[in-house]
């Protein structure tokens, strides 16, 4: 009897599959539309995200010299459904130009892999990338909701970039933090200070995206939330929270954000 959960490599990462949900409420929140080719590009994504997830598996794997086939044969099931969910986009309603759009992302994901099998995926940079990578759908999304390529797409690529990739010191700032914690100030200061630096980094370019017009200054706001969540994480974290409670916290800060930058849209 065929059994699914024996055969196929079932992704779960849940901080990732909720960036990948994020990016396509984005996209498509931002373009007003969620229809049918909206529907098919989510699937399709899901797909792909599953195949680039078994692919990695098998890379690891690779890595230690291991046995790759069940993680093979479910990267190729993933893509191959990734791509009959996703054909109609390009056959029935012509928007070829999402081909070219998703040329853009293929390094990422290339380069990502090849830290998988380098075994350094897990370094901040590395997951920086991967974040890069799963933040496309934002654009994706975006050009199918809307029907128009535009410089918009891209745009909504970085914002989501932006925000998901504080993730990435945050939550690295916590797992430092698993432990009661009771460090003095200069202490905090030097265990959050990737997360400072990353925070510094966010707001100055938002403000040079803001001064030149490519997005409302209003929408800067939409990141204040992230960054009370981080300041009150490096300064006063007592580092009692389970991971798993952060990531519930991650979950509900990161629907506000959604909500807060797709208002600056449709205010």
């Amino acid at each position: 009897m065929f059994a699914p959960h024996r055969t196929l490599v079932i992704p779960r990462e849940h901080g990732a599959w909720f960036m990948l949900l994020l990016s396509l409420v984005i996209g498509a929140g931002a373009a007003g539309s969620f229809g049918l080719p909206s529907v098919l590009l989510s699937l399709s994504a899901a797909a792909l995200f599953s195949s680039l997830y078994s692919l990695g598996e098998g890379t690891k794997k690779a890595s230690k010299g291991r046995e790759t086939g069940r993680e093979a044969s479910s990267a190729l099931i993933y893509f191959l459904l990734a791509l009959v969910l996703i054909s109609p986009l390009f056959f029935a309603y012509r928007l070829w130009p999402l081909l070219s759009l998703g040329l853009l992302v293929v390094p990422f994901f290339g380069f990502y892999l090849y830290l998988m099998f380098r075994r350094k995926h897990r370094t901040a940079w590395g997951e920086m990338v991967n974040i890069a990578g799963i933040s496309f759908p934002a654009a994706a999304s975006y050009y199918v909701a809307a029907g128009a390529l535009t410089s918009t797409s891209l745009l909504l690529w970085l914002l989501t970039f932006l925000y998901s990739g504080g993730s990435v010191f945050y939550v690295r700032l916590k797992v430092k933090q698993k432990v009661p914690y009771s460090a003095g100030f200069s202490q905090r200061l030097i265990a959050g200070k990737d997360l400072l630096i990353y925070l510094l980094f966010l707001f100055a370019t938002l403000l040079v995206l803001a001064a030149a017009g490519l997005i409302p200054a209003i929408a800067v706001a939409a990141y204040l939330p992230l960054a009370l969540k981080c300041l009150s994480g490096i300064f006063y974290s007592r580092g009692t929270a389970s991971l798993k409670k952060v990531g519930l916290m991650e979950a509900g800060y990161t629907a506000i954000f959604a909500v807060l930058l797709l208002i600056t849209f449709h205010p």
